[in-house]
This record gives structure tokens, sequence and C-alpha cells, in this order.
């Protein structure tokens, strides 16, 4: 029994969960069972009621598992294809993946900071941690253990709602693989890989990759700048760190001053992905940073009638697209504000890594209120 042959096994086992005559069947003849065995199996509260029959019969249920005595314990074919065999009383013990120290240990071989969560309404997908080869760039990565091609096109869909762009996942093996999946992957820019294909095993049956962590992810590579080149980079946010811990202050048109604890830099409009890719100056985006920082982070809108917001309409549209942004008018926001407070919202995300809406609308008081810190350029020189 190859690598190949044990992934493929321990995809196919439900929950990686089942009695210890099925482990030992399934797994007995790989070389490393041993190991594994005594560093993933953990033995289960529960014993078996039914057993997978490994007569000739080809009915293919499971037997059931009749106990006479504390030594008498025989698998009994459902059908009466077949005579019953007998068991031996740790066949019947259920043991189940342990699931910490396996993920534990794939991120040790990978490369990755093992920051483990289970995503809402997915089963069997965990989120392992992030692969940061540099500070400020990190690759969320996920673990699936695929029931079948569809379950594995549903927990994608689920990890990418979670994403805008660049993350991996994991499956043991790509037999349920198929070209939704990969357009979904491709869709993110996302990185997908196979525990068979990646994952080898030392002399001492522990965990290996088979080719350098810089090959592996390599697509997430090629999307770090150098340092100090001025194109897009990633702010080192802290784990665990909130946007109301962090500070933007402009120190002139083209740069900002950020802070968050103990932590301090600065960064151009290029560097926070907020250039103008036509003629290279700063973005919408940038521009209404600026107007929240003049407004201290808030952009509110007075009430109107009925009669002038239909007035006002076709002009606010057009004082919307003018170059300071139009965004002082006191309006409720029409759809081109929302668009761009959108793709603020988007891009700082992306730069800070974080996850949430950095600017909320607040329905009560009719305002876009930034959750982070942002003042404008200081008058004092």
């Amino acid at each position: 029994m190859d690598d190949h042959q044990f992934w493929k096994s321990l995809e196919d086992m439900p929950a990686q969960t089942a009695p210890w005559c099925e482990w030992r069947d399934a797994l007995s003849d790989w070389a490393n069972f041993e190991f594994f065995q005594k560093r993933y199996l953990q033995l289960d509260k529960h014993q078996a009621s039914a057993v997978a029959c490994v007569s000739d019969c080809p009915m293919f249920c499971p037997r059931q598992v009749v106990q006479h005595a504390e030594d008498d314990i025989v698998a009994v074919c459902p059908e009466n294809e077949s005579k019953p065999y007998p068991l031996a009383a740790k066949d019947i013990l259920v043991y189940k993946l342990k699931r910490q120290a396996f993920h534990k240990d794939l991120c040790d071989a990978l490369g990755l900071q093992h920051k483990e969560s289970q995503p809402s309404d997915t089963r069997f997908v965990w989120r392992l941690g992030q692969y940061k080869p540099r500070e400020g760039y990190e690759l969320p990565v996920y673990l699936i253990f695929p029931e079948d091609q569809e379950h594995l096109t549903e927990s994608l869909n689920r990890i990418c709602l979670l994403h805008e762009t660049h993350f991996a996942v994991i499956i043991p093996t790509d037999q349920y693989q198929c070209p939704g999946t990969d357009q979904l992957l491709a869709a993110k820019e996302a990185i997908g890989l196979t525990l068979d294909g990646e994952i080898a095993f030392d002399d001492k049956g522990k965990f290996a990759v088979n080719r350098e962590l810089m090959d592996i992810f390599a697509t997430f590579h090629a999307t770090i700048p150098e340092p100090g080149s001025g194109e897009l980079e990633q702010f080192p946010t802290p784990t665990g760190a909130a946007w109301e811990a962090i500070t933007i202050e402009f120190v002139d048109g083209h740069t900002v001053s950020i802070r968050t604890g103990d932590l301090h830099r600065q960064y151009s409009y290029g560097q926070m992905g907020m250039r103008n890719k036509t003629n290279n100056t700063p973005d919408r985006h940038w521009t209404l940073l600026q107007k929240f920082a003049e407004s201290r982070g808030v952009i509110g809108f007075a009430p109107i009638s009925n009669a002038e917001m239909k007035n006002g309409l076709s002009q606010l549209d057009q004082r919307v697209d003018t170059e300071s942004g139009g965004f002082s008018i006191k309006n409720a926001p029409d759809k081109t504000l929302k668009k761009h407070k959108q793709g603020l919202s988007k891009a700082l995300r992306a730069f800070f890594n974080l996850e949430d809406d950095p600017i909320q609308w607040i329905a009560k008081e009719s305002c876009y209120r930034c959750r982070f810190v942002v003042n404008p350029e200081s008058s004092v020189q």
C-alpha cells in the first residue's frame, strides 16, 4: 500500500471514524500505519453496532455486531447470505482521527501558523491557520475532507464567500475535483492542493513536504512586492486586532501614517492599493478616505424632502464625479457614493487583512462612520 492509497482510504472513511477492525483492514499494509495509529487515532466512547463485511458476498451490506459474551462476539450477515465470523473485543472499539494533532502536524510541515477554526454552516471544513512568508502578507489555508463532489463544491462556495481573493484549500486527493471546483478556485486566485501530492512521510512516519514551500505557494508569492518597491503592500496587522485599534493620519496628499499599538508605519496611496492605473494618481477611494479624514471619520446626510431628492439626483450624480468627489453634499448617499464606499472598504480590508467592514452605515444618524480613527494632515509644521 502506497501513500496515495493511504490518503484515499482516509478520505473514504466516513467522518474519519470507524471500528478498529476497519482501520486495521484498510491500513495495516501501509508502512507507516503503526506510527499513524499511535499518533492520530483516538479511542471513542462508543462501540460499533455494525462493521463492514469482509466476505466475498456481493451484497456489501454491513455486518451486525452480536455479543453473546465478553469473549464471544460475532459479525452477522443481516441477509443470511453467509456465515457469521468472530470478532475480537478490540475490533468493535470505535476510533476517530485525532484532528487537533493531525492539523497541527500538517501546519508544521507546510510552514503555517496554526490557528484553527471551523467556518459556520460547514462540515468537515477547517481553517488551519495562515501561511505568512512576510510581515503583512497572510494566506488563509483551509482543509476539507469531502464526502463527495457535491460536498466539495458546497464547501468551496462557503469559503469563497469569506474572502475577496487569495486563499488555499487542501483536500486529501483529487478524486472529487471537477471543472466546477477548479473554476471556483480560479475566480478567487486561490491555490488548490492535495495531501497525496504535497505531503510525504519521513523515515519516522512524520509529515514532510515533497517540494519547497516557495513552490507550493508560488502563486501567492508572486503577488507579494519586493520591500521598498512602492507597489501594493499589506499592513502587518497584529493577530486579533480590530478596526477600532487602528489610527490613520494623513502626512500629505499622497501619504498616511498608520498606528496600532506599538506598530507605526507610513504608506503611499499606491502601497495601499488606491492608485489610478491609467495615470498613476490617487484614485477615488483615496479621495474618499481624505474626505473622511477631513470630517473626522463621519460623512453625514441631512434629511431632505421627496421633491428635493427628485430634483437633486442628477446634480448629485454630476458632483460625485468631480475632482473633489462631491462627498460633502448633505443628502442621502446615492449609488455612486455607495459604490465608492464599497470600493474603499474592500481596499482597506485587503490592506489590513481584516475581513469585516471598516465603514458602517448608521441609519439613525444618516451617516457613514469609520470604525477606525482617521485624521487629516496636521496644520502644525
